[in-house]
């Protein structure tokens, strides 16, 4: 799955939504197995329809994934290409121990595959030689869903 349209890119120039078309299904606990889920976070901003408000909501997820599984490998971005959801996630990777902690952004190549995108980007994400690695997605109506895997 590939992004059919012009690409968009995150947290340098904001260049917009770009929809897509993907799928994937991933199964995680937290037995052993290739790898193992060590925490998941779930929040809420109701603050805007669109985008969030509140900082000490991504960085309450952050801190939930540090204490969990610290030092990560890779952390996999939501970064949507918007101007105000990257400033939002970018301003609270960058503050906290994780601010140096490798980052990739998957939506230049996928788009954003709507309901999809983020078991996308864990999908690809669990192929790389990341050991720890967390993975963020933050929804329309400020849902956001954090997880913490490990590989065994």
């Amino acid at each position: 799955m590939l992004c059919g349209q012009t690409p968009p890119e995150a947290f340098a120039t904001a260049t917009g939504f770009a929809p897509a078309e993907g799928a994937a299904a991933v199964a995680l606990d937290r037995r052993a197995g290739p790898w193992r889920l060590v925490a998941g976070v779930r929040l809420g901003d109701a603050g805007h329809e669109t985008h969030f408000i509140d900082p000490a909501t991504l960085r309450t997820a952050l801190e939930g994934l540090w204490e969990a599984l610290p030092d990560p490998d890779l952390i996999i971005c939501h970064a949507t290409g918007t101007a105000a959801g990257d400033a939002y996630e970018l301003a609270g990777l960058s503050h906290g121990p994780w601010h140096a902690a490798p980052r990739i952004t998957c939506k230049p190549w996928i788009g954003h595959t709507l309901g999809a995108s983020g078991v996308v980007e864990l999908t690809a994400a669990l192929h790389s030689p990341a050991r720890h690695l967390w993975k963020l997605s933050l929804g329309f109506g400020g849902h956001l869903i954090a997880v913490a895997c490990q590989r065994e």
